[in-house]
Order: structure tokens, then C-alpha cells, then sequence
């Protein structure tokens, strides 16, 4: 795995500050607006940290290990995935969201 760069540095410490401020406002009781928009502001820093974790992770581990794990996101007693993005055929064609079909019916 490589080492962070200064712009993923700076990412994970706005999102820690910005978590930081959040809870300071969220127990101080300040103003309720703004401190949901921090929160929202920091729920989203977050998320780019999260986001490129996973494709560090996904880089690391190859494509075996990430098609498992994007197996494992198609299940019978959802819709697949693929469907959502208009993709129906994707998983469908491997029998993997239609348990008729020889899918998968684990819950």
C-alpha cells in the first residue's frame, strides 16, 4: 500500500475538525441549523475518506476479492444493483438476483 498523500492528510483532518466542531455544537445545543449543515459538511468528508480507503483497498486485494465482494451486494430479497444503475441484465444473466433462476435466496 502507498503512503498518503498531503492532499488525503488535509481530507482526513477537515473531516476530523469538522467532527470535532460538530459535537462541540451538537452539546453546547447551538444553533440547530448550523449545526446540521457542519454535520452534513463533515458526513461528507467522511465520505471521501471512506471512498478512497476502498479503492486503496480494491487496488490492493485485485479483482477476485472485489468481485466478491460486489457479490455479495446482489441478494434475492433485494433488487440487484445493476437493476438500479439500469443495468438489469448484469446480474440477472448470472441467475444471481432471481432465486427461480438458480440464484442466491440466503437472508
Amino acid at each position: 500500500m502507498r503512503a498518503l498523500l498531503k492532499n488525503e492528510w488535509t481530507i482526513i483532518f477537515f473531516a476530523l475538525v469538522a467532527s470535532i466542531l460538530t459535537a462541540i455544537l451538537t452539546f453546547t445545543h447551538a444553533n440547530a441549523v448550523l449545526t446540521f449543515s457542519l454535520g452534513a459538511i463533515s458526513l461528507a468528508t467522511l465520505a471521501i475518506v471512506v471512498g478512497g480507503a476502498t479503492e486503496q483497498l480494491g487496488n490492493f486485494l485485485g479483482p477476485g476479492a472485489t468481485g466478491v465482494v460486489e457479490a455479495d451486494d446482489c441478494r434475492a430479497d433485494q433488487e440487484c444493483p445493476a437493476q438500479r444503475l439500469g443495468n438489469g441484465h448484469a446480474c440477472q444473466d448470472r441467475g444471481e438476483c432471481d432465486p427461480e433462476a438458480g440464484g442466491s435466496s440466503r437472508r
